[in-house]
């Protein structure tokens, strides 16, 4: 009998797939209606598919109404983690706020869903048209789970996509795996070179992780260097993204980071960001929803 060992490099992991594995945990341990055997269909979970049928087989959303070319504002909130008839009390807040500082559009970053079933993307459609304005999603991680993306695409459309507002552009980045993938690359460089008065970028994961203090969020730091210089490069007012479930705010070569905190009951920091543009000016304000603000 041969006491031949295995080649230890035929079962070397790398850095990235470590990175992946130890993202997918943490995204899983927080929802509790997981079916590990769906997700290990990666067909469903392949970026540049979905980004070729949001591009070439679906049509884009109708842009939001809004009253002026050079004045407008949107409430982007993220992470409302919805159940099947249970959305979080924490919508509650956003409606009252939204009665007193009325705005033109809502943008909603990801994890509308918990666990990707399709009465939850009804529950959470519901939810956001309640508020008023016209709404518009990003795709997240838990969008994913089971067969999320055929609901996400039947209630939202695309994954990945921009939107003319008066002068202004929203540029919606499907980062819902934790990566932009081979197809959605250049079209995101193509998108951002389009002239606008002010460009927003908008996603699910974070350039910018509040808790590690790094450019670490996505899968390869290298891709989210190159996102941050294309970013650059096009004169990219901000980002946005939700995810951590906690608020954070810095600059990186004159592009605004913003994450902003989680609608879930739960979560430790539920909070908004408010963007309101006048003409050359751009204003951001935190908007809390716990109760104290």
């Amino acid at each position: 009998m041969s006491d031949a060992r295995p080649d230890v490099r035929d079962i070397a992991i790398t850095r990235r797939q470590m990175l992946r594995l130890g993202a997918a945990a943490v995204g899983l341990s927080a929802c509790d209606r997981f079916d590990f055997s769906s997700w290990v269909s990666r067909g469903r979970y392949d970026v540049d598919a979905r980004f070729t049928a949001s591009t070439e087989e679906l049509d884009p959303p109708v842009p939001p109404a809004v009253p002026y070319d050079d004045a407008w504002s949107m409430l982007i909130v993220s992470d409302l983690h919805c159940w099947d008839g249970e959305r979080p009390a924490t919508l509650d807040r956003v409606e009252a706020y939204l009665e007193r500082e009325p705005v033109d559009l809502v943008v909603q970053l990801g994890d509308l869903a918990d666990a990707g079933w399709a009465g939850e993307y009804e529950t959470g459609r519901e939810a956001l048209a309640r508020l008023g304005p016209p709404f518009y999603s990003a795709i997240g991680n838990h969008d994913l789970f089971h067969d999320g993306w055929v609901s996400f695409r039947q209630t939202f459309g695309p994954s990945a996509y921009a939107l003319p507002v008066g002068a202004s552009r929203l540029v919606f980045m499907d980062l819902g795996g934790g990566t932009l993938g081979g197809l959605q690359r250049p079209w995101l460089e193509d998108q951002l070179a389009i002239g606008a008065d002010h460009v927003f970028v908008l996603s699910h994961y974070p350039m910018w992780d509040s808790i590690s203090m790094g450019f670490a969020q996505l899968g390869s730091e290298q891709e989210v260097y190159d996102i941050l210089d294309l970013m650059r490069r096009h004169g990219v007012r901000a980002h946005v993204s939700g995810h951590t479930h906690r608020w954070a705010s810095t600059e990186c070569d004159g592009v605004r980071l913003y994450t902003v905190g989680a609608l879930k009951e739960s979560a430790p920091d539920p909070c908004g960001l408010k963007v309101s543009v006048e003409g050359d000016a751009v204003t951001y304000t935190r908007v809390p929803f716990d109760g104290e603000g």
